[in-house]
This record gives C-alpha cells, sequence and structure tokens, in this order.
C-alpha cells in the first residue's frame, strides 16, 4: 500500500511540476548553465557538423534549397529546391498541422526571442534575431481565422504597441532547420511546448492603443506548437504530383509481421509490395471479446483512430502503399510514443531492417543494373517498379478527375437561384463580382473575363470527354480516390 502511494505521490508532484513549468513538459530539450549537454545542443551540433558549418552560422532551409546538385531544366537552371526538406508541427491553439518552414502566404507568424531563450542555444537567437522583420501593418496578409465583417478584414494590431514593439516574424527561408526539428519533436508531457505568436481577429478584441475608449482592434495571442505527428504523423502526400518525375517513398513502423505464424527467426524484417494488388487490405487493431483487457484495446484502438485515421486510409490507396516500406519491430511498439526503445534495437531497425528495405525499395523503383552514366542514355531506362507506380497514379488520376468534374457542366448552366456561370462571369466586367459594405473586388478586365471563359468551357469539355468514355480499362484503383480541395497547412 505505501509503494503505491509513493507511486500516486510522484506522479502528483510530475503533474505539479509540468502545470507551473512553461510549456506544460518535464524539459525544454535545451541544458541548464552546467548541466550536461541537452538534446537541443546535440542535435544542433549534428546538423551543423552534416552541413561542415560552425555553430554560430545555423543551417538554414534556403541552404537546403539552393545546394548545388539539384535538379535542373533542359538549359542546366535549377528547376527545383535541391534539397526540399518540410516537417510538421501541431499547433494546438488552433488544432491543426502547420507545415515548417510555412509557406503558406495566407499565414503569418510570429515570436519574441525571451520566449525562445529556454529552447534554442545562444548562436541561433543571435541568427533569427538577425534575420527577421520586426512586425508591420504589411506583416499581416490575411487573418489566421475571423469572424469579422468582409471590410474589417485587413485591420492589424497597432504597430506603435508596446505588445507590437518586440514582435518579430517568423522567417521561412532564413528559418534555421533545428527550429523547425525542435517544433516537430514537442513529444507532449515530456518536452515542453514551444510557443509562437498570430493575430487573432475574433469578435473579442482588446481596445487599440491611442483610440478612443471602447475602439477595439485586433490583438496578438499566443499559440502553442506541439508534436507533428498528434495531427499528420504520415505526412507522404508533401512531396506529391499529379504525375510525379521522380518517387517519394515512405517507412511505417509496424509491430505485427504479416508472416503468420513462421517462428521469430524466420519472420522478414521489412516488406515492400511486389504486385499492384497487394498492400490493400485492412489492418487491424486488436481487440478482444470481454473483460477489462479488451476494454483497455478497445480505448486504444480509439485513441490510434483518432491519432492515425489519415495514415491507415492512406496507406491502403494504390499510389502509396507501392512506395512505402513496412518495417516490423516484433511484439513492441518502435513508434513515437514509445520511451523504452533502448539503444541497440534502434540501431539494428535502421542497420538492419532499413538497409534491407531500402535495397528493396531500390531494387523496385530502380532495377539491379545500375543506371549508364550517360544522362542522356539513362533517361531511356525502363525500371518496372517506377513504371507500374506512374501507369497506377495516371489511372487513379483519371478515375479520381471523373468523379471530381461529375455534374459541372449542368451545375454551371442550369442551376437555379443563382446567374449561370458564364453570365456571372460577363456581369464581372460590368460590376464587382463580391461585393459588401466598402470591401469588394476589382471589375474584371477583358483578359481575365476571357481566361475564366476559357477555364470555364475547358473543365466543362473535360467532363464531357471523361464521361463518354464507356471503354471499361483493365486497372481500376482499388480502393478509388477522391479530389478534393483543403487548405494548406
Amino acid at each position: 500500500m505505501s509503494a503505491l502511494f509513493l507511486v500516486l505521490w510522484g506522479i502528483y508532484q510530475d503533474f505539479l511540476t509540468m502545470s507551473n513549468t512553461p510549456g506544460f513538459g518535464l524539459c525544454s530539450g535545451l541544458s541548464k548553465s552546467g548541466s550536461p549537454q541537452g538534446l537541443i545542443e546535440w542535435l544542433h551540433e549534428g546538423i551543423q557538423g552534416a552541413a561542415k558549418l560552425p555553430l554560430n552560422r545555423p543551417l538554414t532551409f534556403n541552404d537546403l534549397w539552393s545546394a548545388p546538385g539539384g535538379p535542373t531544366d533542359a538549359d542546366g537552371r535549377p528547376s527545383h529546391k535541391s534539397i526540399d526538406l518540410r516537417m510538421i508541427s501541431s499547433a494546438v491553439s488552433h488544432g491543426r498541422p502547420y507545415e515548417l518552414p510555412v509557406l503558406d502566404p495566407a499565414t503569418s507568424l510570429f515570436f519574441k526571442i525571451e520566449d525562445l531563450r529556454r529552447y534554442f542555444p545562444d548562436s541561433v537567437l543571435a541568427h533569427l534575431q538577425h534575420v527577421s522583420k520586426k512586425y508591420a501593418d504589411d506583416s499581416v496578409r490575411i487573418p489566421l481565422k475571423t469572424d469579422l465583417k468582409p471590410s474589417e478584414l485587413w485591420n492589424s494590431p497597432n504597430p506603435s504597441s508596446v505588445e507590437a514593439q518586440n514582435m518579430l516574424e517568423l522567417p521561412v527561408g532564413e528559418l534555421p532547420v533545428i527550429v523547425a526539428v525542435r517544433l516537430s519533436m514537442n513529444f507532449p508531457v515530456l518536452f515542453q511546448a514551444v510557443p509562437l505568436w498570430a493575430i487573432d481577429n475574433q469578435a473579442a478584441r482588446k481596445p487599440i492603443e491611442g483610440q478612443p475608449k471602447g475602439v477595439k482592434g485586433p490583438s496578438f495571442r499566443k499559440i502553442w506548437f506541439s508534436d507533428g505527428g498528434i495531427t499528420a504523423n504520415f505526412p507522404i502526400h508533401f512531396f506529391d504530383a499529379a504525375l510525379p518525375r521522380w518517387p517519394t517513398f515512405g517507412i511505417y513502423l509496424s509491430e505485427k509481421s504479416s508472416a503468420g505464424s513462421k517462428p521469430d527467426d524466420q519472420r522478414p524484417l521489412s516488406r515492400v509490395t511486389e504486385f499492384h494488388t497487394q498492400g490493400r487490405s485492412e489492418r487491424w487493431n486488436e481487440i478482444g471479446n470481454g473483460g477489462l483487457d479488451s476494454f483497455v484495446d478497445y480505448l486504444n484502438a480509439i485513441f490510434v483512430s483518432m491519432k492515425d485515421w489519415t495514415t491507415a486510409a492512406a496507406l491502403r490507396m494504390p499510389d502509396i502503399r507501392d512506395r512505402v516500406a513496412t518495417i516490423y519491430t516484433g511484439a513492441e511498439s518502435a513508434g513515437g510514443l514509445n520511451l523504452n526503445i533502448k539503444g541497440q534495437q534502434i540501431l539494428n531497425y535502421g542497420y538492419l531492417s532499413g538497409t534491407q528495405a531500402g535495397k528493396k525499395l531500390v531494387r523496385k523503383f530502380v532495377g539491379d543494373t545500375p543506371p549508364q552514366p550517360s544522362v542522356q542514355e539513362s533517361r531511356f531506362q525502363v525500371t518496372p517498379g517506377w513504371q507500374d507506380h506512374r501507369w497506377i497514379r495516371f489511372n487513379a488520376l483519371v478515375a479520381a478527375l471523373r468523379g471530381l468534374l461529375s455534374g459541372f457542366n449542368i451545375s454551371a448552366n442550369r442551376q437555379a437561384h443563382t446567374l449561370h456561370l458564364p453570365i456571372q462571369i460577363k456581369q464581372a466586367g460590368i460590376r464587382p463580382p463580391l461585393y459588401f459594405e466598402n470591401y469588394f473586388e476589382s471589375i474584371l478586365t477583358s483578359a481575365q473575363m476571357q481566361a475564366l471563359h476559357k477555364a470555364s468551357a475547358a473543365i466543362a469539355e473535360l467532363e464531357a470527354s471523361l464521361a463518354s468514355t464507356d471503354t471499361k480499362q483493365p486497372y481500376v484503383p482499388i480502393p478509388q480516390a477522391e479530389l478534393k480541395a483543403r487548405p494548406r497547412i
């Protein structure tokens, strides 16, 4: 009984510690004065060492984007980012994931140097302070959240306010990689969450400094960022295209092997699908038929479903499952929530399972024969895995477009309670198409109207072409994909 009391008392003390510590966690990841090296210093040294840069010159995303050896066009000019690294962090204050660096032009994030001193080394803070511009009215492009009238959309906090004086805008290209890493690896409770700031344009706003009493305006509010895996645990879609120029691979850790009742020493370390029909079966969360253990399994399945449902759905898709290597970890989980995994186990997963999985992907998408030294010759080499993947992507795109565009022509020309789309476009050249109080969209020019007419006609023609194709294709993507517009994270 006394042992149980001591355990509960220890948990209670940890809870009090976390509740009274900024960031709601046990540690910031940065060492204190006189303490051993912390995780952030260790990561910073590793990143800088890999890039062959001094500690006082943090590696930035601009460095990666402009690194030598990147893809070029026919004239030899850079056509894409050389190294396109992206990460995910969960803004729990907003209840959604953010892509890092933040490339969305409609999103403005800010920080205070004093807020970040407990999270990053002085050299990183010095770089941030040097490259980040101070908050100004033009820092805010479109509010993150608003229920205001359109005429108030472009309001922003007073730049001369005390609150705005210390705000710096989070850089994009000049963002140090270590900052994105720290924002992405906020393991809940273990690591303290990192705070940033954004403009709150909700109705409940503070009075504007220097304005008469009762006049209110937007204000800054703190955003807490936690682990990216909370909201986006498998963002393989980051680098996707309708018909990609090169494949993007994924690694998925699975506790259970698909080898059935084979002994442990005969179970595969990893798996990569060989045929397009493989890998589309459902993954199962084991739940018993009764008793306390079954109830615990049920609760755990609810938690896993909430966190990983997008991953589970994506891994069944024909254009994803064929480029994901599954690594089997045995009875215990090796995922981000397992703090008991030993160092040797991690090395084994990398050197044994990871190496095996990498070789399988190379064999599938590149083949056993190395590419010819001549770029001109290698351009015409065909590898079955890569060719199959592009064929699958093309057919999946056609099927998804057919579903997305179905009914466009009818809706554009026969819908009740609104003008037909061609007439709407024509009238937009006479009066603003969107109008409310003092906020309106500009009248369209004749070139803009012509472009919209062409786009509408092209969409209608594509819908008709896809709908008229009655010939059944031998390959049908299973499960079916659907195209939907969504905001950029």
